[in-house]
């Protein structure tokens, strides 16, 4: 039992302290305000603070952000088996001053302006398709969370509906499972599986019919049988299943074994009175490894694999296709708003297009 919350990762849009501070908040807002007080207990620091501080500037008596009490925090803290995680997109994340926001108290309150680099590619949504983004939102939640399990329960791409050939999709789920093994298998984060969004194009929030995200395309205008036919990217994950091989790297190599190879060289560095450093800094950007019941994969090259080779729990990551049509994971009863995903990405409000 658990709830799904829509985690999106928000990348500084330079290194100065208060580009990095912001994007951090932002992250606290979209997804600590819902974690924390089931694996904290309590609302994530910032957001007590900015809000109450904001507050006091509106003229208000108190805070707009009430507190729990010690009785609920006893109630809720603890309460999920697993972690459930939507992840869909990142954006460049910069301060902006108090003042300057009059849009919503939530924008007024976290303070930010978002939006994206040119050198990314665009979903049919103008959604950017950027892999390292999900391995950066798993490091951080197991670093705020105490490593908790992690379901990723939605992931996945929209096109405009016009070809069955789908190359960008098989592309794109290409590079995010590398980075979701590289989390995993580097990060020391554990992934309990991936669930694919979606089965079957569906009706996709304010884009209605327009945003394909299926493996199967439908043609809702103008066939009336709704004829389900299946996208090249259906014989990707076939493929996938059967051989548990992903070509990370144009190459392919069954992951078993090659992070049984890893693991005992890991082992023998350890047991060796020579290692240079306790970290590992791992120069292999093109090295093989990852072990995984239903993948195999070589390294995405990545300036990222500080590799502390954490021996982690190392769930099978099981790409479980998931039906889920018309189920829009709404980010249980008890927490969540229809988490702000703007179609266009203005980003400067997240009109929730697709956050489930």
């Amino acid at each position: 039992m658990s709830i799904v919350i829509d985690c999106q990762w928000s990348e500084p849009l330079t290194n100065t302290p208060t580009d990095i501070e912001a994007a951090d908040r932002l992250r606290q807002f979209e997804c600590g305000l819902y974690f924390h007080p089931i694996y904290v207990g309590d609302w994530p620091q910032v957001v007590k603070e900015r809000i109450a501080q904001r507050s006091q500037s509106q003229g208000l008596p108190k805070s707009r952000l009430p507190s729990f009490s010690q009785e609920e925090i006893a109630f809720i803290k603890g309460t999920q088996d697993y972690l459930g995680l939507n992840h869909y997109f990142t954006c460049l994340v910069s301060n902006i001053e108090a003042g300057e926001i009059g849009f919503s108290n939530y924008e007024y309150d976290i303070g930010v302006i978002r939006s994206l680099s040119p050198n990314w590619r665009l979903e049919s949504n103008s959604w950017a398709m950027v892999p390292y983004g999900v391995r950066r939102t798993l490091d951080w939640i197991n670093t705020q969370y105490n490593k908790p399990d992690i379901l990723i329960t939605e992931m996945g791409m929209a096109d405009d509906g016009t070809s069955i050939n789908d190359d960008e999709r098989i592309k794109f789920f290409t590079d995010y499972t590398c980075n979701i093994l590289d989390a995993m298998y580097t990060d020391g984060v554990t992934v309990l599986g991936m669930a694919v969004w979606s089965l079957m194009d569906n009706f996709e929030w304010a884009s209605g019919y327009t945003a394909h995200f299926g493996l199967y395309h439908i043609d809702f205008y103008s066939d009336p049988t709704l004829k389900r036919e299946p996208k090249k990217s259906v014989g990707f994950f076939r493929q996938l299943i059967k051989t548990r091989t992903l070509p990370c790297n144009s190459t392919s190599e069954p992951i078993r074994w090659i992070h049984k190879q890893k693991s005992k060289k890991h082992n023998s560095k350890h047991n060796s009175k020579h290692q240079n450093s306790k970290h590992h800094n791992s120069k292999h950007h093109n090295s093989k490894h990852h072990n995984s019941e239903h993948h195999s994969a070589e390294h995405q090259n990545s300036k990222h694999h500080n590799a502390e080779h954490q021996n982690s729990k190392h769930h099978n990551s099981e790409h479980h296709n998931s039906e889920h049509h018309n189920s829009e994971h709404h980010n249980s009863e008890h927490h969540n708003s229809e988490h702000h995903n703007s179609e266009h990405h203005n980003l400067e409000h997240h009109n929730s297009d697709h956050h489930r």
